[in-house]
């Protein structure tokens, strides 16, 4: 998945959003302590080019902006997105928090 961005919180490594061939996609995977990938909660919104947009703090993960993949019209000036979500590692939860 190009255009993913990646955390490290508790020893594991997460793998959030990106773009599967021309798909923007909300999945989330984490490779745990146990040496395999596992499939987290996917966020509420599909996003791709989330590196710089995605932070670490306190033991959440918050995802802010990034493109949801649709072309720019008339009616819709960019594909970027405005709200921002937090993962709980500890619940498998994500809420929008914005």
């Amino acid at each position: 998945m190009p255009e993913l961005t990646v955390f490290i919180i508790l020893q594991e490594i997460y793998v959030i959003g990106g773009a599967l061939e021309t798909e923007i996609v909300s999945a989330a995977k984490k490779f745990g302590r146990a040496g395999r990938w596992k499939a987290v909660c996917p966020m509420n919104e599909k996003r791709a080019y989330i590196t710089n947009a995605c932070v670490e703090l306190d033991g959440f993960i918050y995802v802010c902006g990034g493109g949801d993949g649709r072309i720019a019209t008339q009616q819709r000036e960019a594909s970027r997105l405005t709200s921002c979500e937090r993962y709980d590692p500890k619940t498998n939860l994500w809420i929008n928090i914005a």
